[in-house]
């Protein structure tokens, strides 16, 4: 899919390249400073992102701890089922029927529906024990988070076991992350007001442009991309799916240029083709094969009615490798 994801990406870039163009021929004007305002979006939209990643995290953090939480009361009193009840409500799926397996802290809260989802991370403190992160009321929030090397565990540090103060500890994690959401959320609202404002100023860019734009969100393709940066695998079928819908969205912006319409059509069209021939057909037979050689053929056609000299190699190539590989596999 990676072939599919790199000429998905090439078609966009030339469809943008000849949609500037045709605004600046059209409207007789052409801004210098618009390449350094599109580089800003790129960057703000990419920080936008960011954002939105840690407030996910930061969430999904509160959940899990305020899950811990409801766990603890009833760990304390014995009732087993009853807090792995309440463990399994965080997770859609949950059809383990494997038996609980304790880590060194004297309250283990952790179930194997945690283990199965991947949230039973643990460590070894510097004393050797072997425990839960989530048992000690330690919260990772981002992926990079890990214990700190010879960290040691705050029953050792102490002399108290984790049914002492976990509760504790959980509750002023809370009121961090709290905090936190709060100063993510403050970035987030700066953000998108800095957004709006240069989106603004960008709308004024032309009337092709405008629309190429608007098709992206309609497609729901990250607007980052269109001021730099590659489509990834889901980009490249959101844009392949107004194909399969035959409404060609994408291409509004040049509708009324008949030629140039028609090429990208082809060319979209086959580039779907191929997409839905590497993800439905698990084994290719013989037709499949002569199918795809059509295909690739028709690639290359299209190829040289939108590619500049310069980059077709490349391309070609590229159409070559997918069918040699079709063919050997």
């Amino acid at each position: 899919m990676h072939i599919i994801m790199g000429l998905g990406n090439d078609v966009f870039n030339e469809l943008r390249r000849i949609v500037v163009e045709l605004d600046e021929k059209e409207t007789n004007k052409k801004d210098e400073s618009q390449n350094a305002m599109r580089e800003k979006l790129k960057m703000l939209y990419e920080e936008l992102e960011n954002i939105k990643s840690l407030r996910s995290n930061n969430y999904l953090a509160k959940m899990v701890i305020m899950n811990d939480l409801e766990r603890i009361p009833l760990l304390l009193d014995n009732k087993i089922k009853e807090a792995e009840y309440v463990a399994k409500k965080n997770y859609p799926k949950h059809k383990s029927k494997r038996n609980k397996v304790n880590c060194d802290a004297e309250m283990c809260l952790l179930f194997p529906c945690d283990e199965e989802n991947g949230w039973d991370e643990s460590f070894k403190c510097i004393n050797g024990c072997d425990i839960h992160v989530r048992c000690e009321g330690l919260v990772t929030i981002n992926i990079d988070d890990k214990v700190p090397e010879n960290y040691e565990c705050e029953s050792c540090k102490t002399g108290k076991t984790n049914k002492n103060y976990i509760k504790e500890t959980l509750e002023n994690s809370l009121g961090t992350i709290d905090i936190e959401t709060h100063k993510i959320d403050t970035l987030k609202t700066k953000c998108e007001m800095q957004i709006s404002k240069l989106e603004e100023y960008d709308s004024k860019c032309g009337p092709r442009q405008r629309k190429l734009k608007d098709a992206m969100k309609i497609l729901n393709i990250n607007p980052a991309k269109y001021h730099g940066g590659d489509f990834e695998g889901k980009a490249i079928q959101e844009l392949l799916n107004c194909v399969r819908k035959n409404t060609f969205e994408i291409l509004k912006c040049i509708e009324d240029k008949e030629k140039t319409y028609d090429k990208f059509k082809r060319a979209l069209t086959t580039l779907r083709e191929v997409s839905d021939s590497l993800r439905l057909i698990k084994q290719f037979d013989q037709e499949d094969i002569v199918a795809v050689k059509g295909m690739c053929e028709e690639w290359g056609k299209n190829g040289l009615l939108i590619f500049p000299i310069s980059i077709l190699p490349q391309k070609a190539m590229i159409s070559f490798l997918y069918y040699q590989n079709v063919w050997k596999n």
